[in-house]
């Protein structure tokens, strides 16, 4: 019975799909080769928090070295800050 269910439910989708499906998308990347190599596309996987599949993300080497030194630079400014003493009691 329940087959019979899910069988149902996924013929129907299966149908249904190709009727409401609009032209697909397509991304054509840049086919040139750029005169500087820092300028070209280099496309990642990134994993998210949250979910386990890996989100696609493309950038051009300038852009993924400018977004690690920005890690960096927020790593280092998170160990390096000063730590406040509380005094609980009596100082």
């Amino acid at each position: 019975m329940l087959t019979r269910a899910f069988i149902a439910l996924f013929g129907g989708l299966a149908i249904a799909a190709p009727a409401t499906a609009g032209p697909p998308i397509v991304v054509q990347a840049q086919t040139t080769n750029p005169a500087d190599p820092a300028d070209k596309l280099i496309c990642r996987s990134v994993l998210q928090t949250g979910t386990r599949f890996p989100e696609r993300k493309c950038a051009t080497k300038r852009q993924w070295e400018a977004q690690a030194e920005e890690a960096r630079r927020a790593a280092h400014e998170v160990i390096d800050r000063p730590q406040i003493d509380t005094c609980r009691d009596s100082c």
